[in-house]
Order: structure tokens, then sequence, then C-alpha cells
């Protein structure tokens, strides 16, 4: 959204723009497979962890500074912080996973 509220590069946009469409698409599958009784994807939550670091390093890479880089390294540390834990979390005992058994 602070893209389009700050006239931001066309760059920047759209990087912003494919890259959240991304991690909501697999941030939903990952619900979705949680709200079937099956566990989180491990490789779902590591593709969003690379995408939330990409989005910190972005910025940097396009020359973008200002509001818009610290809008991009809040929302991407954020992101890596959330998908980094669930895919920490995702083969831990007790969270869902089905057993061995």
């Amino acid at each position: 959204m602070v893209p389009f509220l700050w006239s931001a590069p066309s760059v920047d946009v759209w990087n912003d723009v494919i890259v959240g469409l991304s991690i909501a698409t697999i941030a939903g599958y990952n619900y979705f497979r949680e709200a079937n009784g099956r566990p989180a994807s491990r490789a779902s939550a590591a593709t969003n962890t690379v995408l939330g670091l990409w989005l910190i390093a972005a910025p940097f890479v396009f020359g973008i500074d200002g509001t818009l880089l610290w809008n991009d390294v809040i929302v991407g540390s954020m992101i890596t912080l959330f998908a980094g834990y669930n895919w920490g979390a995702s083969d831990l005992p007790g969270t869902g996973s089905p057993s061995s058994a």
C-alpha cells in the first residue's frame, strides 16, 4: 500500500506487488493445510522466509531510500520473523505433524 501512497518508482511498486501476492498465496496455502489437519509445509515457510529477506534487501538493490526503504525493511523483517518461526516450528512435536507410530 505504501508504494502507491508515496509515488514509488515503478520497479519498487511491481516488486512489492509481486512479492506481496506471492507471500499471501503461499501463506494461504499453509493456512489451508493446517486448517485441514495437515502439517504446515516447511518448503512454503522457507520460501516466505526467503521472500521476506528479499524485501529487506530490495530497496538497497534498487536504490530506494526514505520512507519506502523503511517500509520494505520493516515489513520484510516481520515476514522473515514469522515465516522463519513457522519454518522452524513446522516439524516440532505437538504442532499437528502426523506421528510415525
